[in-house]
């Protein structure tokens, strides 16, 4: 572009020259000079028309080339300004493309982070399950214990069934994390901590209901234990309360004859 650049400025130097720049045309070397015999004075006169005529016809073609050199400048310029526009375009996308893959890097960087934490919500979500089917075991045995007895069973019933309902609401609930750890990420370890907290509540209930079970356990047996004592103390007191209500009676009848006898000595 610069050798074209070059050219145009000698183009537009040859061309700006004025026609009276021009070297002068010799006549006697016109094809149409009147000839070295001297001709008349109207045909010099015709002769100097079609010159002048010529000149002018000329400086219009010199004028239309300025022109179309203007124009080319103009064109160069543009070509000059397009060409860097673009050059600057290029260097934006590279910078573009720079930016993208730090950021391409960065959420990579996220995605192996976000992929370590799913890791470990899945072991958690294992120790979980292996909790839940401890407590399901628990429960069951403690519903085996609970049948025994007959007094308290409708109260530890309602309790039993209580915590089964929690257990299938825990249940589905952990059913409900295990699909949304497929698709979400952003709430899991939220989702997992509130699980967590309502296992170990249902924990906490299972094992307030096992201390209820054996101090009810405990409470029967003692309540047994009293039945049994009450029982052995009420057999020697009914013995001894018969002995002593026919003694009273046998009292009360010899006083009586002595009362019969001494009567008639008083009339």
């Amino acid at each position: 572009m610069p050798g074209d650049q070059r050219g145009l400025d000698e183009d537009e130097r040859g061309l700006d020259a004025s026609p009276r720049d021009l070297p002068p045309v010799p006549l006697q070397n016109h094809p149409s000079r009147f000839g070295a015999q001297g001709a008349g004075s109207e045909e010099g006169h015709a002769e100097l028309d079609r010159a002048q005529k010529e000149a002018s016809t000329l400086k219009r073609e010199h004028d239309d080339l300025v022109e179309k050199v203007k124009v080319f400048e103009v064109r160069n310029e543009e070509l000059v300004m397009v060409a860097n526009n673009t050059t600057s375009q290029v260097q934006q996308k590279i910078d573009l493309i720079d930016q993208l893959r730090a950021e391409m890097n960065e959420v990579q960087a996220m995605a192996d982070g976000w992929k370590s934490k799913m890791d470990v919500m899945d072991s958690e979500k294992e120790t979980a399950k292996a909790k839940l089917a401890s407590v399901e075991v628990q429960l069951q045995m403690a519903k085996e214990k609970a049948d025994k007895w007959s007094q308290p069973n409708d109260n530890l019933r309602a309790q039993l069934s209580s915590a089964v309902t929690d257990r299938d609401a825990l249940s589905r609930e952990y059913e409900a994390v295990e699909s949304k750890l497929d698709t979400t990420s952003v709430d899991a370890e939220e989702m997992v901590a509130q699980y967590k907290a309502d296992v170990e509540a249902a924990e906490r209930d299972f094992e307030e209901i096992h201390v209820r079970c054996f101090d009810l356990l405990a409470e029967i047996e003692e309540g047994k234990n009293s039945e049994d004592k009450a029982k052995k103390l009420y057999e020697p007191e009914s013995a001894e309360g018969a002995e002593g209500s026919e003694g009273s009676e046998g009292s009360k009848g010899f006083g009586d004859s002595d009362g019969f006898e001494s009567a008639p000595g008083e009339d």
